[in-house]
């Protein structure tokens, strides 16, 4: 395995809910090295440093580089609604959540996107659709060869049902579906014309046009 001289400071950037824990534990499987956190995680608690450093915060001028993890929009708003229920005990309330989850998800993006240092972009969905691929992109941008037994051995680790073994009372409560694009039936006619009006554009540069299907990234 080669190894970058130098390891700049990499933010892995996500809003909440968009895979940032899976992401993790994927790249620490692979790489055998761990990553940092500016949280301290009930799942996965780390240290500040590491190959790359959790955040959901806007704080781009932290880092020397990111990986930026984005998810559906859509998909985000229902589970992050979830969270905050049935993980974090607050009192949501479906359409408030959905309306501040929508504005909150656009200006993390839109800070993300105007980073000023190399950024490699992961959509959520195509990292579910083709892990072992996906997963050896980002090692390569971070500078790492992992052999393909080890990427495969981090992708087998890395399944839901041992995702959930991470933490036995949060559980599947913290990592619930992660699935794909089965989140539409949670919002009415109005809330999804009102996340399309509000997120139009960003849900056409990443793909979310179509609620159900994402179009390969």
């Amino acid at each position: 395995m080669n190894k970058p001289d130098r390891k700049p400071r990499t933010a892995l950037a996500s809003y909440p809910r968009s895979g940032n824990t899976w992401v993790r534990y994927l790249l620490e499987k692979a790489v055998g090295e761990l990553c940092g956190s500016i949280y301290k995680d009930r799942i996965m608690p780390r240290g500040a440093e590491g190959i790359a450093i959790k955040t959901h915060a806007l704080d781009s001028d932290k880092y020397d580089r990111a990986i930026h993890v984005v998810r559906n929009p859509f998909d985000v708003i229902e589970s992050y609604f979830f969270w905050k229920r049935d993980v974090a005990g607050k009192k949501a309330e479906w359409d408030d959540n959905m309306r501040t989850t929508t504005a909150e998800w656009r200006e993390h993006t839109k800070h993300w996107l105007a980073a000023p240092y190399p950024l490699r972009r992961v959509r959520y969905e195509d990292l579910k659709a083709r892990p072992a691929e996906e997963l050896t992109k980002i090692l390569n941008w971070l500078g790492y060869e992992i052999a393909p037994k080890q990427i495969e051995a981090a992708v087998a680790a890395g399944q839901i049902e041992n995702m959930r073994e991470l933490n036995q009372e949060l559980g599947d409560k913290f990592f619930r579906r992660g699935e794909v694009g089965k989140s539409h039936a949670s919002f009415n006619a109005e809330q999804l014309a009102f996340v399309r009006a509000e997120l139009g554009e960003l849900i056409e540069l990443f793909g979310y046009g179509d609620l159900t299907t994402p179009r390969p990234g």
